[in-house]
Parts: structure tokens; sequence; C-alpha cells
């Protein structure tokens, strides 16, 4: 299990991204916030899940709604695509998640072998340029890998780089893990060989491992959850088509 300190560092982060007290994150029930730290500009809602206590952050235009809309309702029934759809109708631009979030400290951490994953450099732009082509938007998305903000890291077989990664910093000691594998190979390991390879990396600088992936995405989340990652919430964003001012 993680330790206090990174629970406590977790708590932290999102209390800050939140705009809020840390204490608020652990309310019994549901916890409505206005968007504001890393979420003011953010076009959209989002929550963030722990068992029965979920804390809920909407644009202030949809505050009120909002308010009359979880009244008397649980977590359970807030944290639901469903009731989300109902609840901000035509102004939903698309609803994404259910979402796994995961960290991994010393602790935990069980790594794999990886001979194949090194640093990429600029030299190797091309070869991450063509397996971003062949992963497609969305999942390249997904990875929130960049040709301009690393470090980015790479498996490489047989000279081909077979999958991609990236390590972004969310917070002081907070290194969040992307990954993208070539669809011709993936279920071969690469991926989770290079997951574990980043995730060394995130340690050895002194942070935490961060791992966010759909929880119905199965082969990404059994990457994690093999490598020592442990749940720390789940997360549902809804992105918004705001009102006109």
């Amino acid at each position: 299990m993680p330790t206090a300190t990174t629970i406590e560092h977790l708590d932290t982060h999102w209390a800050v991204n939140f705009d809020c007290e840390r204490d608020a994150l652990h309310r019994p029930g549901v916890t409505l916030l206005r968007n504001g730290g890393d979420y003011a500009t953010y076009h959209g809602a989002y929550l963030l899940r722990w068992g029965e206590t979920c804390v809920f952050t909407v644009p202030a235009p949809f505050y009120e709604r909002a308010v009359a809309g979880i009244t008397g309702r649980s977590a359970d029934e807030v944290f639901d695509p469903g009731f989300l759809a109902r609840l901000f109708g035509d102004a939903i631009d698309r609803i994404i998640g259910p979402a796994f979030r995961g960290c991994c400290d010393a602790s935990d951490f069980r790594p794999v072998d990886a001979p194949g994953a090194r640093l990429l450099a600029p030299e190797d732009e091309p070869a991450l340029r063509a397996l971003a082509a062949a992963c497609g938007d969305e999942a390249w998305e997904y990875s929130g890998i960049t040709f301009d903000r690393p470090p980015n890291f790479g498996y490489v077989v047989a000279g081909e780089l077979v999958a991609a990664g990236m390590l972004r910093t969310l917070s002081e000691g907070l290194r969040h893990v992307g990954i993208a594998t070539h669809p011709h190979q993936r279920r071969r390991g690469y991926g989770r060989a290079l997951v574990s390879y980043m995730t060394a990396y995130a340690l050895a600088e002194g942070g935490i491992g961060h791992y966010q992936t759909l929880m119905s995405n199965t082969p990404s989340k059994a990457i994690a959850l093999s490598l020592g990652y442990q749940q720390y919430a789940t997360g549902l964003a809804v992105r918004l088509r705001l009102p006109s001012k």
C-alpha cells in the first residue's frame, strides 16, 4: 500500500488543483466546488471519487444547476455518466471515464527488465512521429506525449521504436506516466517494460509515479497493477460547451 506520506502528497496535490482545503477531499458525500486552481480555465466539470466520498468541480455558470441536481444524492448516484448526461444536457461535449488514477512509490514498485528502454533524443523524432501516426489520434492524445516537451522515452526492438512514453511533472515530486504502444506490437510486454523503466526514472528523482487510464482499458490498467501501482482514486471528466457571455 502507498505510504501515508505518499497519500498526503497526493491529497495536497489535488487540494491545490481544486483550490480547496485538503480536508474537503475526504468529506463524506459529494463536495461541490466552482472550478479553481488548475481547473480555473478548464471548460468542463471533473469528479474525483474515493468510495462514498466525491469532489465535484464545475464551471461557475453551471454551479447553481449542479447544486440543484446533486442535492440529496449520494456519491454513487452523482458519479455516473448517465446522471451527468441528464444534469448537463445539451451542454455536454464529451464524457471521459471513469478513469483509474494510480500511484506508485518505492515501497510498492515491482520493476521488470526493460533492455530496450531508453531516453529519446532529438534525432528520434521521425520514429516518434511514425509511431504517433500508427497509434492514431485518440490513443496518442491519451498518452500525453508531445514532440517538444522532454523527457520522452522509447522502447526499441530490432531498431524499431515499438512504444513511447513521457513523464510530466504534475506537481513537485509527482510524475505522470503516459504510454503508447504500436498497435502491431501490443501484448508483448513492451509497454509494461517501458512503464517500469519510466517509473524507476521518476522514483530515482525522488518522485512518485502517477498513472491514469480508463477503467475500461483492462490491458493498460493491468500494466500499472502488475508494477505495483495502487489505486488512489477514480476520475470522471465532463467536457462542456460553456454559455456565451
